[in-house]
């Protein structure tokens, strides 16, 4: 692809992106691509096109420049005394040899490459890191919200019980037991209401423009279609992260051949014109000079070669971790799901019992201290079962975002692959 073209892609984006669904849980899809790319890692990259196209130009042209010089002299003949001026001009220029010729197209063509993924990668990386940020905000706010349940609750179980001790039903004890439970959930209140609005903070100044208001609710989990194979498959498709690894390590590659290429020095050749004896002579000729290889060309094959194996080594060190990572993100998928029921399950069934000894308490069959006991233990299994809600979405959307099956970074694939 052209250069121009591709830059033309990284400004078309945002009018496709528009045409794309959004997902249960998470912004507006038009919005979540619009402050991604005003993110600073993504918009260093996208200047990184510009940078690879420039590269690409540069390798293609060469440094090879065509020179002028120029010699004045003065010849004095002792026999005669006499004096000529003379003068010569002279227009030479290095000669690349086909094979380097198309070897530096080779890697102008992998800078652009590498640009290119490098910009699919701080993509994907920038949508990593705002599922994360987004998460955690989610969870907050899952959080606040089961903390204010659980204080409208123990209010209604505190105003039962003052009821009951204005009726000499009760003790005082019991009515200082509900006023503790009330304020430890109030102290439980306001650090949730702090990280909340920590976590929205951090929202805000990263992504100026995501809409945080309302924030949506999280359906229950969906479980994830199809076996290991098929989403390592997609998740291998379009990763730019190890098609940058592989373009750095053809790069290194063809720098090697470069290298060895150079070891054949470039032949300089010149024509030159000149006058001698005052103008009597006119001279007109043709310059070939060859410089003479010295030991640093093949230092130069040494260092290239070096940096060909510290390439490979790379390129394999990535290829090895993101297979570990797409079967980890697979089974933290898979599994966080399961774990999200059970912990729903344990959540209801808490929370039937609570509601119940509740009822009992408040007609005096049952003690104040199992009421809070109950409604305690229904606290921390609905906030496990946010948790784990949370977590199983996260897992999910993580799958879906390095198979390229959520947001769409494949727009411009797609879009190179039609031109």
């Amino acid at each position: 692809m052209k250069p121009a073209a591709m830059l033309l892609l990284a400004g078309m984006s945002p009018t496709l992106y528009a045409q794309t669904p959004s997902y249960p849980g998470l912004p507006p899809t038009g919005q979540v691509m619009t402050v991604l790319e005003a993110t600073p890692e993504v918009a260093a990259a996208r200047a990184g096109l510009g940078l690879g196209a420039a590269e690409n130009a540069l390798l293609r042209r060469g440094d090879y420049e065509f020179q002028v010089n120029t010699t004045l002299n003065q010849r004095r003949v002792a026999d005669t005394a006499q004096r000529y001026n003379e003068w010569a001009v002279g227009l030479e220029r290095s000669l690349r040899l086909p094979v380097k010729a198309r070897l530096d197209a080779a890697l102008g063509q992998q800078a652009v490459t590498a640009a290119r993924e490098s910009y699919g990668d701080a993509l994907h990386e920038a949508g990593r890191m705002l599922l994360t940020r987004w998460f955690a905000w989610l969870r907050a706010r899952q959080q606040l919200a089961r903390l204010d349940e659980q204080s409208a609750a123990l209010a209604q179980i505190h105003a039962a019980v003052a009821k009951r001790v204005r009726a000499g039903d009760a003790s005082a004890l019991e009515l200082t037991q509900a006023e503790a439970a009330l304020a430890t959930v109030a102290a439980a209140n306001a650090r949730a209401h702090s990280d909340e609005s920590l976590r929205r903070t951090e929202l805000e100044q990263h992504y100026p423009g995501l809409s945080l208001a309302p924030a949506p609710s999280l359906p229950a989990p969906a479980a994830v279609e199809g076996d290991m194979s098929v989403w390592r498959e997609r998740m291998f498709m379009h990763n730019h992260e190890l098609a940058r690894a592989r373009a750095e390590g053809e790069r290194a590659r063809l720098v090697l051949k470069r290298s060895e290429a150079d070891r054949v020095p470039d032949p300089t050749i010149g024509v030159h014109y000149g006058s001698e004896r005052g103008g009597e002579e006119r001279l007109v000729g043709l310059s070939v000079s060859l410089p003479l290889p010295g030991a640093q060309r093949g230092y130069r094959v040494d260092r290239a070669l070096a940096e060909n194996r510290m390439a490979s080594a790379r390129e394999r060190a990535v290829q090895v971790r993101l297979e570990t990572q797409a079967r980890v993100n697979f089974e933290s998928a898979q599994g966080s799901c399961a774990s999200w029921q059970a912990a729903q399950q344990a959540a209801d069934s808490l929370h039937t019992q609570a509601l119940k000894l509740a009822r009992a308490q408040a007609l005096g069959e049952a003690g104040i201290a199992e009421v809070l006991l109950a409604r305690r233990q229904y606290l921390e299994a609905a906030l496990n079962a946010d948790q784990a809600r949370g977590d199983a979405w996260e897992a999910h959307y993580r799958l879906l975002l390095d198979a390229h099956r959520l947001w769409p970074f494949h727009v411009e694939e797609e879009e190179r692959e039609a031109r």
